[in-house]
């Protein structure tokens, strides 16, 4: 059953308001996990095909972007195209899953994108889009977190909170990666979304270090930080450690907010 203790919630953090961003770029490549956690549950991402199956899957994300009135291009190739006079303080850049690590050009393309004044929200959990986390001094763990607290029937369903412009949402995570904070990071990241703290084996929130689907003694405990916002230059960087989140399937759950979260998160990062 689902645990009753909440995760931490944090709220997105506050900035001065630009114009609305104009352009919208969407990069969502296939299934960026070729090697599925053991045990994952009936909440999949689709097989790893062609990329119409995960355009798909989201296709609710891109009815939400359409209501920001901003022009919304998919882009199913790497990240050049932000050097060929795209205006970093007209565009919001969405990356949803990594299927292979950028070479250096094409991260460098996104941190050059950052520091000039983009925003960015980048979900990943193959631990490929760790290039773009580190500018914000966080690396994506492919490791899975799971949580026996705060769960829906099952610890690799894990339930968070999160909160922005006051609102709490109550989010549903399936089989979320793991942030984890470099020691030489800068700045002030803001944890938007954690699992939950561990207290007495098993309760609490684990890392599957072994990939087994299951919590051991011997796997590190929570909690862990699943979503984190950033400043990288003038732009703002969202890591997400679940594309799930924006995922048909789990935007339809009922009793959990997810949609209304991605939609809220994506007018806030196209309102600059």
């Amino acid at each position: 059953a689902t645990g009753t203790r909440s995760s931490s919630a944090s709220s997105m953090p506050s900035r001065r308001r630009c114009p609305a961003r104009k352009e919208i770029h969407a990069i969502v490549h296939p299934y960026p996990t070729p090697n599925p956690p053991k045990g994952r549950t009936t909440l999949h991402r689709p097989p790893r095909r062609a990329f119409g199956d995960v355009a798909a899957a989201a296709a609710r994300v891109r009815q939400e972007l359409a209501l920001t009135g901003a022009t919304i291009s998919t882009v199913t190739s790497a990240p050049h195209f932000l050097a060929d006079g795209t205006d970093p303080h007209q565009t919001l850049l969405l990356i949803l899953g990594v299927e292979r690590r950028y070479d250096a050009g094409e991260s460098d393309a996104v941190i050059q994108f950052l520091r000039a004044g983009g925003n960015v929200i980048l979900a990943d959990e193959g631990g490929f889009g760790t290039a773009i986390a580190q500018s914000a001094g966080f690396a994506f763990d492919s490791s899975r977190v799971l949580d026996s607290h705060n769960h829906k029937g099952d610890p690799k369903l894990v339930v968070v909170n999160s909160t922005i412009d006051g609102r709490t949402y109550r989010l549903l995570l399936n089989s979320p990666a793991n942030l984890v904070p470099l020691p030489d990071r800068t700045g002030a990241p803001k944890v938007l979304a954690s699992s939950s703290a561990a207290n007495v084996y098993p309760d609490g929130s684990y890392r599957d270090v072994n990939a087994n689907g299951e919590i051991d003694r011997g796997d590190p405990s929570g909690p862990f930080p699943l979503l984190v916002s950033t400043d990288v230059g003038a732009g703002r960087l969202v890591l997400v450690a679940d594309t799930g989140l924006f995922m048909n399937r789990q935007a339809a759950l009922i009793d959990y907010e997810n949609a209304a979260y991605v939609r809220r998160a994506l007018a806030d990062g196209a309102a600059g």
